[in-house]
């Protein structure tokens, strides 16, 4: 099968390389080319994207600018989907806020892009599981 990786270098640091499915492959609709599939683990993003839905990414847009729904890859390794905001900077010092929308998860981190978490993409779609 054939693997959405994103070779976008838009930090300091080079992002470690992530494997995520295609989804059209994953779901086989062709209408879903160029973009990759994360199903969600837990309820940390509230109503918007539940346990057992699918987040479709795409892996093209990493840059934060006005906001939104992002996965992203953390220090330790683990794969997340937040809401991020700017903070300030461009480039290899930007600066991101990474917020749950579900209140009972922990509160909003700030983080370094480059250093403690690298932008994967934006979340563009969703497929609710029922």
């Amino acid at each position: 099968m054939k693997k959405a990786t994103s070779n976008a270098t838009t930090v300091a640091q080079q992002r470690p390389s992530v494997n995520l499915m295609a989804a059209d492959i994953w779901f086989q609709d062709p209408e879903f080319a160029g973009l990759a599939v994360w199903q969600m683990k837990h309820d940390g993003m509230g109503d918007t994207l539940r346990c057992g839905d699918y987040a479709l990414i795409d892996t093209k847009q990493t840059i934060v600018a006005g906001g939104g729904i992002f996965a992203i890859l953390r220090d330790d390794g683990s794969i997340h989907i937040f809401q991020l905001d700017n903070v300030h900077g461009i480039g290899p010092t930007r600066r991101v806020i990474c917020t749950y929308r579900n209140p009972s998860c922990p509160p909003p981190f700030e983080a370094t892009v480059g250093e403690d978490v690298w932008i994967i993409g934006q979340v563009v779609r969703k497929i609710e599981r029922f």
